[in-house]
């Protein structure tokens, strides 16, 4: 036959576990349970990604985001100024007191 080489993914009924009618309820209620995360995260990751592209974030590949986010904080370092040293603001104003 054409499909021998399929023959090795069948299973045999010896290989699982037999279940009786409480566990394969629990079974069951964890497939459920799985199917109903798998939607709450494909919403969490909408969520998300609309909340980067609404914050102009364009890139499609991780690489493209980090790229990104490099350029825009060299261009956020270059327009902050270099901090004054403090001791060149301040005057010194020491008050000598003469407790005699």
């Amino acid at each position: 036959m054409g499909l021998d080489f399929l023959e090795h993914l069948k299973y045999r009924k010896c290989e699982f576990e037999d279940l009786d009618l409480t566990e394969e309820k629990v079974v069951f209620g964890r497939l459920k349970a799985l199917e109903e995360l798998a939607v709450y995260i494909d919403q969490m990751r909408l969520s998300l990604t609309r909340l980067l592209v609404v914050n102009d974030q364009s890139g499609e590949t991780d690489e493209e985001v980090r790229a990104d986010w490099r350029e825009r904080e060299t261009k956020l370092k270059e327009r902050i100024p270099t901090p004054v040293p403090l001791d060149t603001i301040m005057e010194d104003r020491t008050i000598e007191i003469d407790l005699e």
